[in-house]
Protein backbone atom coordinates (compact mmCIF):
# COMPACT_ATOMS: atom_id res chain seq x y z
CA UNK A 1 0.00 0.00 0.00
CA UNK A 2 1.22 3.54 -0.88
CA UNK A 3 1.66 6.18 2.12
CA UNK A 4 -1.03 7.88 -0.03
CA UNK A 5 -3.67 5.22 0.06
CA UNK A 6 -2.52 4.56 3.98
CA UNK A 7 -3.24 8.64 4.40
CA UNK A 8 -6.41 8.62 3.07
CA UNK A 9 -7.39 5.55 4.75
CA UNK A 10 -6.31 6.98 8.10
CA UNK A 11 -8.39 10.74 7.12
CA UNK A 12 -11.53 8.30 6.30
CA UNK A 13 -11.64 5.99 9.56
CA UNK A 14 -10.88 9.15 11.56
CA UNK A 15 -14.14 11.15 9.85
CA UNK A 16 -16.01 7.92 10.47
CA UNK A 17 -15.20 8.12 13.83
CA UNK A 18 -15.98 11.79 14.43
CA UNK A 19 -19.05 11.76 12.67
CA UNK A 20 -20.29 8.80 15.03
CA UNK A 21 -19.96 11.42 17.83
CA UNK A 22 -22.64 13.70 16.62
CA UNK A 23 -24.90 10.80 16.85
CA UNK A 24 -23.93 10.11 20.63
CA UNK A 25 -26.35 10.42 23.38
CA UNK A 26 -26.90 13.90 24.95
CA UNK A 27 -25.19 14.49 28.83
CA UNK A 28 -27.52 13.29 31.37
CA UNK A 29 -29.92 16.17 32.91
CA UNK A 30 -27.99 16.64 36.24
CA UNK A 31 -29.33 18.51 39.55
CA UNK A 32 -26.19 19.10 40.47
CA UNK A 33 -22.53 18.96 39.67
CA UNK A 34 -21.78 19.13 43.16
CA UNK A 35 -19.49 16.35 44.65
CA UNK A 36 -21.14 13.85 47.52
CA UNK A 37 -18.89 15.03 50.20
CA UNK A 38 -20.82 18.37 49.72
CA UNK A 39 -24.62 16.89 49.82
CA UNK A 40 -26.44 17.47 52.56
CA UNK A 41 -27.66 14.15 54.53
CA UNK A 42 -30.58 12.16 53.86
CA UNK A 43 -31.56 13.30 57.70
CA UNK A 44 -31.35 16.67 56.74
CA UNK A 45 -33.57 16.01 53.68
CA UNK A 46 -36.44 13.68 56.21
CA UNK A 47 -36.38 16.94 59.19
CA UNK A 48 -36.64 19.76 55.79
CA UNK A 49 -39.35 17.70 54.40
CA UNK A 50 -41.28 16.84 57.47
CA UNK A 51 -41.34 20.76 58.60
CA UNK A 52 -43.12 21.06 55.22
CA UNK A 53 -45.77 18.65 56.20
CA UNK A 54 -44.57 15.48 54.32
CA UNK A 55 -43.87 11.82 55.50
CA UNK A 56 -41.24 10.47 53.93
CA UNK A 57 -41.30 7.14 52.63
CA UNK A 58 -38.61 6.19 50.94
CA UNK A 59 -35.57 8.23 49.59
CA UNK A 60 -33.01 7.59 46.90
CA UNK A 61 -30.55 8.94 45.19
CA UNK A 62 -31.34 8.83 41.03
CA UNK A 63 -29.13 9.02 38.27
CA UNK A 64 -29.48 12.84 37.38
CA UNK A 65 -27.42 13.25 40.62
CA UNK A 66 -30.90 14.00 42.81
CA UNK A 67 -32.44 13.35 45.97
CA UNK A 68 -35.46 11.67 44.71
CA UNK A 69 -38.05 11.50 48.05
CA UNK A 70 -40.97 9.31 48.40
CA UNK A 71 -43.45 10.95 50.29
CA UNK A 72 -47.20 11.59 51.37
CA UNK A 73 -48.64 14.58 52.04
CA UNK A 74 -51.16 16.48 54.53
CA UNK A 75 -53.94 14.88 52.39
CA UNK A 76 -52.57 11.26 52.12
CA UNK A 77 -51.67 11.70 49.00
CA UNK A 78 -48.68 9.88 47.66
CA UNK A 79 -46.05 12.16 45.40
CA UNK A 80 -42.29 11.54 44.03
CA UNK A 81 -39.97 15.06 44.63
CA UNK A 82 -36.97 15.72 43.30
CA UNK A 83 -34.65 17.08 45.95
CA UNK A 84 -31.66 19.08 45.23
CA UNK A 85 -28.54 17.63 47.09
CA UNK A 86 -26.95 20.60 47.79
CA UNK A 87 -29.42 22.47 49.10
CA UNK A 88 -32.18 20.10 49.98
CA UNK A 89 -34.63 22.64 48.00
CA UNK A 90 -37.72 20.69 46.46
CA UNK A 91 -37.23 21.27 42.34
CA UNK A 92 -40.16 22.15 40.02
CA UNK A 93 -40.61 19.28 37.73
CA UNK A 94 -40.25 21.15 34.91
CA UNK A 95 -36.39 22.13 36.21
CA UNK A 96 -35.04 18.94 34.94
CA UNK A 97 -35.79 18.97 31.64
CA UNK A 98 -34.28 22.38 31.12
CA UNK A 99 -30.77 20.71 30.92
CA UNK A 100 -29.30 23.98 33.42
CA UNK A 101 -27.43 22.67 36.25
CA UNK A 102 -27.71 24.23 39.67
CA UNK A 103 -24.28 24.48 41.73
Amino acid sequence: MSGQRIAGLCFLIAATLQSGMAFANPPPILCTNLPRYGWVSSEEVEARLKRAGFQLLRLRITNEACYAALVTNSAGQVQELRIHPGTSDVLPPDELTTGSVRP
